[in-house]
Order: C-alpha cells, then sequence, then structure tokens
C-alpha cells in the first residue's frame, strides 16, 4: 500500500504522463482524467458532456484557492489532506505575474501563508474542502472534511478564533446542508456546563 501511495503520489508532483490541467488563479495543476472524472461527477460531466474543457483538456476554478485545490486532489491521488498544510507544494504566482509552471516537478510554494491560530487555520481549510467537495460531487471527500472539521471544533471550541469560523459555517454553507451546524451545536452544548460554571464563579 505505501509504494502504490508513493507512485500515486509521485504523479501528482510531478504531473507525469498528465491528460488534463486544472487551473486556479494562476496556478497549473497537471492531473490524470482516469483519477478524476471517476471520484468527481461535476468534473466527468464537464469533460464528457461535450462541454469546451473536453477539448481543451483544461478546467478554470477561479472561485477557489489554489490551497484548496490542491487539498482536493490530494484526496482523490492520496485519500487524504492537510488541514493545516500541504500533502503536495505547489507553485504559487507572483501578486500580479503569474510565474510559468514549466517544470514537471515544479509544484513547489514560494509564498508559504503566514501562520495563523491553528483553530481559524485548520478550521476554515476544513470548511473551504467541505463546500468544494458538495460542489464537486466529491462524496468521500466530503465526509473526511466532516470527520476532521469535528475533531477540529472540538479541540479549538474554546479558541478566541473559533467564533469566526462558526460565523463563516452559518453563512458560506448552504441553508439545507445541516452536518457542520449540527456538530457545531453539540459542541456549544458540551461548553454550556463551563459557561455556566463561570458565571457561578463572578
Amino acid at each position: 500500500m505505501a509504494e502504490l501511495n508513493d507512485v500515486m503520489r509521485d504523479l501528482l508532483l510531478r504531473g507525469r504522463f498528465s491528460d488534463m490541467e486544472i487551473l486556479c488563479q494562476g496556478v497549473t495543476f497537471k492531473v490524470h482524467q482516469a483519477i478524476v472524472f471517476t471520484q468527481s461527477s461535476y468534473f466527468h460531466s464537464a469533460f464528457c458532456n461535450g462541454f469546451r474543457e473536453s477539448t481543451e483538456k483544461a478546467i478554470n476554478l477561479q472561485d477557489e484557492t489554489p490551497d484548496t485545490v490542491e487539498r482536493i486532489l490530494s484526496f482523490l491521488y492520496l485519500r487524504d489532506y492537510s488541514e493545516d498544510g500541504h500533502s503536495v507544494q505547489y507553485q504559487q504566482p507572483g501578486p500580479k505575474l503569474a510565474i510559468p509552471n514549466n517544470e514537471s516537478s515544479s509544484f513547489i510554494s514560494e509564498n508559504e501563508p503566514e501562520n495563523t491560530e491553528p483553530a481559524h487555520q485548520a478550521g476554515f481549510n476544513n470548511l473551504e474542502v467541505f463546500i468544494a467537495a458538495d460542489k464537486y460531487g466529491i462524496i468521500p471527500l466530503k465526509t473526511l472534511a466532516v470527520s476532521k472539521f469535528s475533531r477540529c471544533a472540538k479541540m479549538y471550541c474554546s479558541s478566541p478564533a473559533f467564533h469566526k469560523v462558526v460565523a463563516r459555517v452559518m453563512t458560506s454553507v448552504p441553508s439545507h446542508e445541516l452536518t457542520l451546524r449540527d456538530i457545531i451545536a453539540d459542541v456549544i452544548w458540551i461548553l454550556i456546563p463551563n459557561f455556566r460554571g463561570h458565571s457561578a464563579q463572578r
């Protein structure tokens, strides 16, 4: 299994034998149709139903961040993603001029994101992956993002920054999707005795 994982990581890292590209804010991810299409109903439809993407062999995901796309692809190839970093490094463009992706092994990040509080960073990352997985029809990734978000919520629920993640869930997740809201409700319910204890001490 470890050897297969190494092979899959190498395919994503180096883009060898790739037959399509995913473009996102100046970053080009060289990927493989057999891996992407078989796991995403969105990508399968975009390329197999005669849309422009099927002839250009490229799809533009400008609504996502390269970080989120990297996590999606990490899951499709490796069955996991890093919630507070990257499983596969990629080359980021400059502020105005995109850096050409000429090397086959060019997933090297030149601009690492600024360090933020773990609750804020991991919570937001899992949320963005969840939203993207729902959008692109990658159900196993959606399930994994829920699991990671739940663990993160329980671990960092007392963090001052976590309320920002809660606010983002309430404003960004579709109203019919209750999974993350239920997780937050459960965490708040667990915290209620602590709030009562603090009030009694005053």
